[in-house]
Parts: structure tokens; sequence; C-alpha cells
């Protein structure tokens, strides 16, 4: 191996690595920059990327099982350069396993990022393993750009749209902190999330009570999806039945994230274009939903 810096590593890798295994969102990146061929080896989900399906299905990538839980024997016959996760998702246990085995890996944690365009930079850090740094650099600006033209586009009223953001399900109502990703992403669209008081960029617990006031001052809402469908208005109704008497959802503008949704992190700017037209609709007529749909 050549142009190896003196001093010393947790790990020496060469680029670029032709083998990767994922046990975390670098999929995604390499979806984005062309280079899902480098894939052997992808943790359980449900993939909404064409490419890894087809994959998966003519064995040319193999399923090694729960991410925090893998199948080390297939990970290691496929003899990766590398083994992508996210410690702080997995738990340390996957990685000292890893190293004991003599397993290379690298954790990326791009989804602490709470701004959204910090975790599509994190293109630039994945490219750089697959000899297409150039192409990630070049694609992270163009999102920039794109989502700075539309914050622009929406600066129009001082009276900005108040929107709820909001996970519902059978042990409760959570709503993301006041420093979180989906805050940014309503401000990104200069829209007022009315959650912004609470603490933290996690998820709080919020008494019904206190959900339904402030839902009732929004105008509009937005399902979370973490592996539930939301198919219509019922599928949030069945945990907090008051909640259809409140504005959002007597004026029709009740919205939630596509299942896909969080496959697609890099694609920030299609996701500020929806949120721009669910906000300022008058302003985007034509503008047909990808990452979030409508719901009655």
């Amino acid at each position: 191996m050549s142009n190896v810096p003196s001093g010393k590593f947790d790990a020496i890798i060469e680029v670029p690595v032709k083998r990767v295994v994922h046990l975390n969102e670098v999929a995604w990146y390499l979806w984005t920059l062309n280079r899902t061929d480098v894939l052997v080896g992808v943790s359980s989900t449900n993939w909404y990327i064409d490419e890894i399906n087809r994959g998966l299905a003519d064995g040319r990538i193999i399923d090694v099982g729960s991410a925090r839980s893998p199948d080390y024997e297939k990970i290691m016959n496929l003899k990766p350069d590398v083994v992508f996760l996210s410690v702080e998702f997995t738990g340390p246990t996957v990685a000292e396993k890893l190293e004991s085995l003599g397993i290379k890996y690298v954790s990326i944690d791009a989804y602490k990022e709470q701004d959204p365009l910090a975790r599509v930079e994190w293109i630039k850090f994945v490219g750089a393993f697959v000899d297409k740094l150039y192409e990630a650099t070049k694609y992270f600006n163009s999102v920039e750009g794109e989502v700075l033209r539309i914050t622009q586009l929406t600066k129009v009223d001082s009276i900005k749209p108040r929107v709820a953001y909001a996970l519902l399900y059978s042990r409760g109502i959570s709503i993301p902190g006041g420093e979180s990703y989906h805050r940014m992403l309503v401000e990104m669209v200069n829209g007022k999330y009315i959650f912004d008081y609470l603490p933290g960029s996690g998820y709080v617990s919020l008494n019904k009570e206190e959900f339904l006031a402030k839902v009732a001052e929004a105008d509009v809402y937005i399902a979370i999806y973490m592996g539930t469908p939301i198919d219509r208005v019922a599928d949030l109704s069945q945990y907090v039945p008051e909640i259809v008497n409140c504005k959002p959802f007597l004026a029709g503008r009740v919205y939630a994230m596509q299942p896909w949704f969080w496959q697609y992190i890099c694609k920030i700017d299609v996701i500020a274009k929806d949120l721009a037209a669910i906000l300022y609709p008058e302003m985007f007529p034509n503008h047909q939903l990808t990452m979030f749909k409508r719901i009655s």
C-alpha cells in the first residue's frame, strides 16, 4: 500500500473500496453517487432503492441481518474492504465484534445531524471511499443551491404557516424537540414549527391535552413515518380521536411522510420543495408530492 502517512491509526483502508457492507445509511449515499455496485451486503430493511432490490434478488447483494445483530459469518464470507455502520445506532457491541474478527469498519452518524444540509454533506465523506469526491461535492453544492433558492422563494409573508410534526402510536405521543431536524426542515421553507419550545433535538412525550391545544393552532399537520403505514386520518385518530376537530384536520391540510422518506436523506432539495408546496400551495399549484402525501 502506497502513500500511507506516518502515525498511529485505528485502521488503514485502501481506497477506492470495492466491497462494502452496509449497516447504516451509507447505501443511500452510494446510490446517489451511482456506486451501489460496490455493495455486497446490506442490513435487513424494506428497501425503496431499485438497484439494491435487484442486487438482493439476483444474489449480488446479501442480506446480513439486523444492523444491531448482524450475521457475522455472512459478513466474513463477503470479505468486505469496509463495513459502514453507526456505533450510536448499533451500540458498541457490533463494532467490537467486527474489530475482534479483523474486519475494518467506519462509523457514520449522519442521522445525528439536525441541519438537513449537514446530513447531505456526509456524501463527500462517503464519496472519498469510492473515488467520487468531486461528484459528491458537486452534488452537495447543487442541492444546497436549490434549497437556498426555495428558501428565498418562500420569504413572502411575515405571518408564517404554522406546522405540527408528530408521531402517534399505541404508547403515546412523541414530538420532535425544538432543536430537531424536523424544525430545521420547517424553517428552511419559512414555516413556523409550533413545538419549537420543546427542549432538545430528540423526541419529547406530550400529554394529550397539551398536544391537542398546540395542534389546534397549526395550519398544517405532518405525521411522522416510523414503520407503521399512515394512509388515512383514521390511522392517526385511532390514537387521539379528538384530533379530527383540530384546525388542520378540519381544513384538509393533513400530510404524512412517505415510507421511503428516510432512505432519501440526500434529496433534501426534493423534500424542501415538497414542504414549500405544502405550506404555500398557491406558489406551487402543479407540484406533485413525492416525499409526503396528503391524507383524508
